[in-house]
């Protein structure tokens, strides 16, 4: 069992094409003077050390046998530019600082019990795929940068908290299901490909400008019973939404600025509405029916 390794025992190892890693808990290591073609970490690993493979530009495959690790090291796949997949584990509660930095991957996935996120983690990633299922409530969203290129976005059910601005503008995602949690300002705005939202019971709160300009929700928007206002600027500028569904709870309405092809509303509030009343923020203002 190694306990101890200097850090530059494989320094001039330049022929070593394979890793397979199988120590619990190194704070940092690397390969500097490899050619990683890939590594595996086996069972007995906890943590993935800083910068055990930074700058590996050929690195193509990262093998995660074991499901206990908790931490993904500072910088550990800073550079691994040849590197599309990753499988993070299901275990993991940390992935430090630029810890897959400028490594294309094809998707991402953020395990239930991840409550840090470092510095650039996923700057450069630019991933088709998001997986999101931490509750979000204790990251950082200046540290949460996913590119410009997202087509796909998976809310998991444990989601407390959408940070704001955190998908801003990510105009390539068509389909979108919320599950639950507080939706912030401006987290949405400006999805101009989003064509499908459809919100679940556990969603409690909408911040302003959550959804606005998203000029392509089409169909019928249903707001479920948790949510008691809907505040201004939510829904603004989304002028393909032909229905709005208003749940039992809710007690004040506006954030539909501009939401012309609103023809029918559902309310089950307790709310008064009547058609083409109620001000331009207010989706009855917009609608020849009101039931």
């Amino acid at each position: 069992k190694i306990s101890q390794m200097n850090a530059n025992v494989f320094s001039n190892s330049s022929n070593i094409k394979y890793v397979n890693w199988n120590i619990p808990s190194f704070e940092k290591f690397g390969f500097d003077a490899a050619k990683l073609d890939s590594i595996t970490f086996g069972n007995a690993v906890l943590r993935i050390p800083d910068e055990i493979c930074k700058g590996q530009s050929n690195l193509v495959k990262a093998n995660i046998i074991s499901n206990n690790i908790t931490i993904i090291g500072e910088k550990a796949f800073n550079g691994c530019i040849s590197l599309p997949v990753f499988h993070f584990p299901y275990a993991l509660q940390k992935i430090k600082a630029s810890a897959f930095k400028d490594v294309p991957l094809h998707s991402i996935t953020i395990p239930i019990g991840v409550n840090e996120i470092g510095v650039n983690a996923f700057t450069g990633c630019n991933p088709k795929i998001v997986y999101w299922n931490a509750d979000g409530s204790s990251l950082d969203p200046s540290n949460m940068e996913f590119g410009n290129r997202l087509e796909e976005l998976y809310l998991g059910d444990q989601v407390k908290i959408i940070h704001p601005y955190l998908f801003k503008d990510q105009t390539r995602i068509k389909e979108l299901h919320i599950p639950s949690g507080r939706i912030k300002t401006g987290a949405f705005m400006g999805c101009s490909g989003l064509q499908k939202l459809s919100l679940g019971i556990g969603v409690t709160k909408f911040d302003g400008t959550a959804f606005k300009n998203c000029t392509n929700i089409s169909g019928a928007l249903v707001l479920p019973d948790a949510l008691d206002t809907i505040p201004s600027g939510v829904f603004d500028n989304c002028t393909k939404i032909v229905s709005v569904t208003i749940g039992k709870n809710v007690k004040k309405i506006s954030g539909f600025n501009g939401c012309t092809g609103i023809k029918t509303v559902y309310n089950f509030s307790y709310m008064s509405l009547v058609p083409h009343t109620g001000g331009v923020d207010n989706p009855a203002y917009y609608a020849d029916r009101v039931y």
